[in-house]
């Protein structure tokens, strides 16, 4: 596989195997990035809301490659890109509220008591958030392929 924001993958995917095996090949994987200027900016954003910011996916998926393309990835660090909807999302697609704050969201508990909601323990793939989940990792890559790993 070849990526052109790490043209070296194949052999830091050797080192990271190694090293989960608890072995060495030439030396443990070492992660260093730099930050760079981006060759093209995207136009700052005004939203109605946090809710609408997060779920921008086309201008967040952009804004993404963006600024990976903009880094230098020395020794074993890896361009990566996440469709990151915050750290709840999982509890959303299963029915809990969710709020979006400017830094962070967080889920509002569904089940109070397993006994009689462990049903709802189920993710919903057709939650509009699950269904947004899906489209920003598809936008992610399309504008990954050949250049970064989306996670």
């Amino acid at each position: 596989m070849q990526f052109s924001l790490k043209p070296d993958f194949e052999r830091v995917v050797q080192r990271f195997d190694a090293f989960w095996h608890q072995a060495i090949i030439d030396r443990p994987p070492v992660s260093i990035t730099l930050p760079g200027q981006a060759d093209r900016r995207l136009p700052a954003k005004t939203y109605a809301s946090q809710r609408d910011r997060w779920l921008d996916v086309a201008y967040r998926a952009e804004a993404i490659s963006l600024a990976l393309h903009s880094q230098t990835w020395l020794a074993d660090a890896l361009p990566i890109a996440w469709p990151n909807l915050g750290p709840e999302i999982f509890s959303a697609w299963c029915g809990c509220d969710y709020e979006f704050g400017a830094d962070t969201t967080w889920s509002r508990p569904c089940i109070e008591e397993w006994d009689r909601d462990a049903g709802k323990a189920v993710i919903d793939q057709n939650h509009p958030l699950y269904l947004k989940t899906m489209e920003f990792t598809k936008l992610l890559l399309e504008y990954g392929v050949g250049h970064f790993i989306v996670g």
